[in-house]
């Protein structure tokens, strides 16, 4: 008897489809919180799921996400940052799915004790081991992207510094989706300067230093508040003012708090957060005793 000419069909699985395909059909998922859940199917997905470009074209289709919780740090900021939970995670499939999914335990980092958290943007973590280098790091993708410090500078924290040599003091994670920025702040006495990170190019922009900012001993513990839209980044500084950079120019100036705040004596130091409105206007929310809750906003022209 002949062989058969004809031979039979190749096997055609999910894992035949090209990338393009794969991206259309991510894009036709519901929310972003369906979208995480798809993600986890492979690492190819998730690698899918998480490119920048990708992310671009989900974001316009679906500008508002879900919730699924936040990262809280510690007081002892050398510690990393404990993940709450939201509400909605227990009734919603694909909120629970993505959360069990998702590396929101930081198991991946090992326990190792080097790890220290610098900031959090967009539920991506700014971290930093052993002084020499950043990196962000994905819960959802459990990807790490390294950032390393400029090259031939200062000696870094951890290391001890000998008195006057210069130390890095804040990094800050702007623009956490996709493409990203990290804007690190540098001391050397009563100088400062910034250095300004971006992933497009991979290359750190090193700024002048400014002279005359006289810093807090407790400096490297003031959290830095981020009002996102406007660019700015803000640290408590006193009882009466906050020290501001401006990220679109890196100028740094002291912004005196407002009348109302600055002359309450009985006010608790840090009584307050900055951030941003929902139509990207830098505003100031203030507590006022247990039942009140202050709004102010900052206007451009007098600041």
């Amino acid at each position: 008897m002949e062989p058969s000419e004809t031979s039979p069909a190749a096997t055609t699985t999910i894992d035949s489809l090209k990338d393009d395909n794969i991206e259309d059909i991510l894009l036709r998922l519901p929310s972003p919180a369906s979208l995480a859940r798809a993600a986890l199917a492979s690492r190819r997905w998730r690698g899918i799921a998480s490119s920048s470009p990708f992310l671009r074209r989900f974001r316009e289709l679906h500008p508002r996400s879900p919730i699924l919780g936040l990262f809280a740090s510690q007081p002892d900021l050398q510690q990393l940052p404990i993940f709450h939970p939201a509400a909605a995670v227990r009734s919603d499939p694909d909120l629970k799915a993505a959360a069990r999914g998702g590396d929101f335990l930081l198991t991946r980092l090992e326990d190792d004790p080097a790890w220290r958290f610098r900031d959090c943007r967009n539920g991506r973590l700014l971290l930093c081991r052993g002084g020499d280098s950043l990196s962000l790091y994905d819960p959802v993708s459990h990807r790490h992207v390294a950032v390393p410090r400029p090259r031939n500078d200062e000696p870094l924290l951890p290391v001890p510094l000998p008195p006057g040599a210069a130390e890095y003091i804040w990094d800050c994670l702007l623009d956490g989706h996709g493409e990203f920025r990290v804007v690190t702040v540098q001391r050397d006495g009563q100088r400062l300067r910034a250095m300004e990170y971006a992933s497009r190019t991979a290359e750190w922009g090193i700024h002048p230093w400014v002279d005359g900012i006289r810093m807090p001993a407790h400096a490297q513990s003031m959290r830095p508040m981020l009002a996102a839209a406007a660019g700015l980044i803000f640290w408590r500084y006193d009882r009466n003012s906050s020290l501001l950079l401006d990220t679109s120019t890196m100028a740094f100036s002291i912004v005196p708090l407002p009348v109302a705040i600055a002359t309450q004596t009985m006010m608790p130091p840090g009584a307050y957060a900055i951030g941003d409105t929902e139509e990207g206007v830098c505003c100031l929310l203030h507590i006022v005793g247990r039942t009140t809750l202050q709004v102010w906003l900052l206007k451009k022209n007098d600041g």
